[in-house]
């Protein structure tokens, strides 16, 4: 479980150096406290409370999860045992996390600890922390003149370009049942002061895809080429961006046929698979990448639409603003 606890320390930290709750200076003291919290009694554990804190108590922010790489080693495992015919499609599997006592008790001294069922404190292997490169700039120097509709979340707002989704949205549409994608270029900025109805001054911005044949795509896996992201990276660093993320669409059709009602392409939305969330994690493994997705979202819908997934408690969809430049 020691990766599992390391990988929600470091979704804390990035959440609150996004959300300016702890300090940008990768020196930066950091102690670290993690403690279950039980699901009516012991074992079992509801969630898994992480804080950190600069030493001193300057500044400190935590976060509770209930899902982490646990879940997604079971949501494989179901997969595997249902296709190796040991679980039917109809029956149900069930899963739960506990937490036991560990034979070692007490510190490791660097600041990294988490708590048996006893009370006593477990020495825990502290992840190395990184943080996500932070440009100061003003709306107008991004070149960004206005931002339309959409939401932004209080501690990460994220920025997009209309462009950039037009763009998406007319390839969704145009390769159809072919899933398609591109590199995403962008920046994380700090701005002079934060904006309406947000709490930090980070943003995270996302300006362009570059899409390259090289992604090869099928009617249920997309390829992302290295040589064609490599080459993105270079564009993005002429820019003076970076290559934030990649997008790629679900199978998304809107024509009418006799095999309408039972079409994957329309009845099952789009949503950030398992397979996704491994590609996800080699590619950018900092917990500050967003993924976004487009195709299908609810019953009915006539366009692709475009839903952008971050970290937070697991890779959820997260609120975004469109911005016009």
């Amino acid at each position: 479980m020691n990766d599992d606890l390391n990988d929600l320390v470091q979704q804390t930290h990035v959440a609150g150096v996004l959300a300016e709750k702890l300090p940008l200076d990768p020196s930066a003291e950091i102690e670290v406290d993690v403690a279950p919290s039980w699901l009516r009694a012991e074992p079992f554990v509801d969630s898994v409370d992480v804080t950190l804190s600069v030493a001193g108590g300057e500044m400190s922010y935590g976060k509770s999860f209930r899902s982490g790489r646990w879940i997604r080693r079971a949501g494989l495992r179901l997969v595997e045992l249902r296709s190796q015919g040991q679980l039917g499609q109809e029956e149900t599997a069930y899963r739960s996390l506990v937490a036991t006592a560990s034979k070692d008790h007490g510190s490791n001294g660097h600041g990294s600890n988490g708590h048996g069922s006893n009370g006593h404190e477990v020495a825990l292997r502290p992840p190395a922390i990184e943080i996500p490169p932070i440009e100061d700039r003003t709306l107008e120097e991004l070149g960004i003149r206005r931002l339309t509709s959409g939401t932004l979340a209080a501690h990460r707002p994220i920025l997009v370009n209309r462009q950039f989704e037009r763009d998406v949205i007319e390839r969704t549409r145009d390769t159809g049942l072919t899933e398609t994608g591109g590199a995403v270029l962008g920046r994380y900025v700090r701005l002079p002061q934060a904006l309406p109805e947000t709490e930090t001054r980070i943003v995270t911005v996302l300006s362009a895809s570059v899409c390259d044949a090289r992604h090869e795509g099928t009617s249920a896996q997309w390829h992302i080429s290295p040589d064609a992201l490599a080459e993105a990276a270079e564009l993005a660093e002429i820019s003076g961006q970076r290559v934030m993320t990649v997008w790629h669409s679900h199978p998304f059709c809107d024509k009418a046929c006799e095999k309408r009602d039972t079409c994957q392409a329309v009845v099952i939305p789009a949503f950030f698979s398992n397979e996704d969330c491994q590609m996800a994690e080699m590619l950018f493994p900092s917990r500050a990448s967003i993924f976004p997705v487009s195709g299908k979202t609810a019953v009915g819908q006539t366009d692709p639409l475009l839903v952008i997934h971050g970290w937070d408690d697991g890779l959820k969809p997260v609120p975004w603003r469109r911005y016009e430049d």
